[in-house]
């Protein structure tokens, strides 16, 4: 793979600036992405959204230990997976052990073959001490690092929200939030709050550190499909959503737990 080695994941593992050339002076990227006139009838929607029935990002119970069968995987107690590269697997390792600790999770991580990323609250006993499943597609991984951002980011902005997952299935927030939904909407924003919360945490941490990056992921990952189930919110409810995480994990004064509750109300108010 031809990755940025350096700068792989500084941005969350490191907390040093990381060397994007597109600032954002005010808070996460919404204003500059709006701004740049993204969110339009003709969005593109690279983000592959997982169908199955329970839609989303959810795995699947056999889906989740047919996949694990065949990799290597990670916890946080435990490095027992591998980019190809020693340095990658450091800076990603460290990424990993960061996002579990700040969303109090603990899944089993693992890279699969499809340009996706997914979660599920089923336990993998291959590897102890985990709670959950997070698959993260190479496909995905590698786009990600070699056209979207060097540094990692938007790869830990996508590794935040599905962290966000295993904290919502910790607490039943699935069953509330889909509850009467025709799409999984609710859950995807409620997670995409989490995954901002945590960013604007490192933002707060390093102020210096440029989030452009991680706000057009948000954009890019939006949809209109309005009637499907696996339907995750438009560009710009997706970018509103992580902005009000983000706003409120930079200020500091919010615990994880209010801004799980407030996420509940916001995405309920919609």
């Amino acid at each position: 793979m031809l990755l940025s080695r350096r700068n792989l994941l500084w941005a969350a593992a490191a907390g040093c600036a990381c060397k994007c050339t597109n600032s954002v002076s005010a808070s996460f990227a919404f204003d500059r992405v709006r701004g740049a006139g993204r969110f339009t009838a003709t969005s593109v929607e690279e983000y592959v959204a997982y169908e199955s029935p329970e839609g989303g990002c959810y795995l699947l119970a056999h889906e989740a230990k047919q996949a694990s069968d065949q990799l290597t995987l990670f916890s946080s107690n435990d490095d027992k997976f591998t980019t190809g590269d020693a340095v990658l697997d450091s800076y990603l390792g460290k990424a990993l052990v960061r996002t579990s600790k700040f969303m109090n999770v603990t899944p089993a991580f693992a890279f699969y073959d499809e340009e996706n990323a997914q979660a599920s609250p089923d336990i993998n006993p291959r590897v102890a001490g985990t709670w959950g499943t997070v698959l993260f597609g190479r496909p995905l991984f590698r786009k990600e690092m070699e056209v979207q951002d060097k540094t990692g980011l938007t790869v830990i902005a996508i590794i935040a929200h599905e962290f966000a997952h295993i904290h919502q299935y910790a607490l039943n927030l699935d069953k509330e939030l889909l509850e009467g939904q025709p799409t999984v909407k609710r859950l995807e924003l409620h997670a995409d709050i989490l995954a901002g919360f945590f960013l604007g945490a490192r933002k707060r941490e390093a102020p210096s550190l440029s989030m452009y990056s991680a706000g057009e992921v948000f954009n890019r990952i939006g949809d209109s499909k309005f009637t499907d189930r696996n339907h995750h919110g438009t560009p710009l409810e997706r970018v509103s959503a992580s902005q009000f995480g983000f706003d409120r994990g930079r200020t500091g004064d919010y615990s994880l737990d209010t801004i799980v509750k407030e996420g509940v109300n916001y995405v309920k108010d919609l």
